[in-house]
């Protein structure tokens, strides 16, 4: 694609990132998937830090449940952060590389737009009840041993990253749609790194769970969860979070389900 628009500045993103935050930025005009290139540099042995990944275009970008994410260049800010298993060990469970994901993306939302984002647990982040971004998190084993992780985001910036024609529980929606003024992604990018690596030695704390559920989409409400592979559904109220990260559901009888965040879909039920 073609276009005018103004591209990332990576002077600016070198300046504010290398060597405190990142310790390298590889920029891509055009690449299929950022989450596909940083596995196979994980696998060829490639990262050695913490790398990140940025696109201007991904023509075959992947968000959860095999389904595609379409990001418009110039428009949409879309990376993949790629993590050494060393820089891991910390790190118990993968997945809760996408809660602490979710809260670096509401806090640079809240930093830059001055809007409150909510979670929908476990991946994606609602701007008035409207999709903005999405998270896929995706580990690379070298049994027995966690070789790397990689963290995916993607976020409608612009209003013409909004893509038209979908019919969708969860309608698109864009950052500047929301706070109704152009949001830089450069300044965003930033602030999500940096609230990344700050939570990320503190996940497993009661603090960042309780940060966590500040935004968390649904929190005493009663939801449906459904499994995509055969459509089974689990209902119960919310009630927050594990320690591990899964959703804690709670029934009618007063059991309480935990919803790990495997092949399934969460969906506001308006009955109890």
């Amino acid at each position: 694609m073609t276009t005018n628009a103004q591209t990332y500045d990576l002077s600016f993103l070198n300046k504010a990132l290398l060597p405190a935050v990142i310790d390298e930025l590889r920029y891509y005009a055009s690449i299929a998937s950022t989450n596909t290139e940083a596995s196979r540099l994980i696998e060829q042995g490639q990262i050695r830090g913490n790398t990140l990944l940025l696109a201007e275009e991904q023509t075959a970008g992947r968000g959860r449940l095999r389904r595609t994410w379409l990001s418009d260049p110039h428009d949409s800010l879309t990376f993949s952060l790629a993590i050494h298993g060393d820089h891991l060990s910390v790190l118990d469970n993968p997945q809760m590389l996408t809660l602490v994901a979710a809260v670096a993306v509401t806090d640079a939302i809240k930093e830059l737009a001055g809007i409150q984002a909510a979670i929908k647990w476990p991946n994606d982040i609602l701007l008035n009840g409207k999709k903005a971004c999405g998270i896929l998190v995706e580990a690379v084993w070298q049994p027995p041993a966690l070789q790397g992780a990689i963290v995916g985001i993607g976020i409608n910036v612009g209003a013409k990253a909004v893509p038209t024609g979908t019919n969708l529980r969860y309608p698109p929606t864009s950052l500047e749609d929301a706070c109704g003024f152009a949001v830089q992604r450069e300044s965003l990018l930033v602030s999500i790194l940096q609230s990344f690596f700050q939570w990320l030695p503190h996940m497993n704390e009661a603090a960042f769970r309780s940060h966590y559920q500040n935004h968390l989409a649904f929190i005493g409400e009663w939801v449906n969860i459904i499994n995509s592979e055969d459509q089974s559904i689990l209902s119960g109220q919310c009630m927050g979070i594990s320690q591990q990260g899964s959703l804690m559901l709670q029934q009618t009888d007063g059991t309480m389900i935990h919803c790990t965040a495997g092949e399934i879909s969460l969906r506001q039920n308006n009955h109890k």
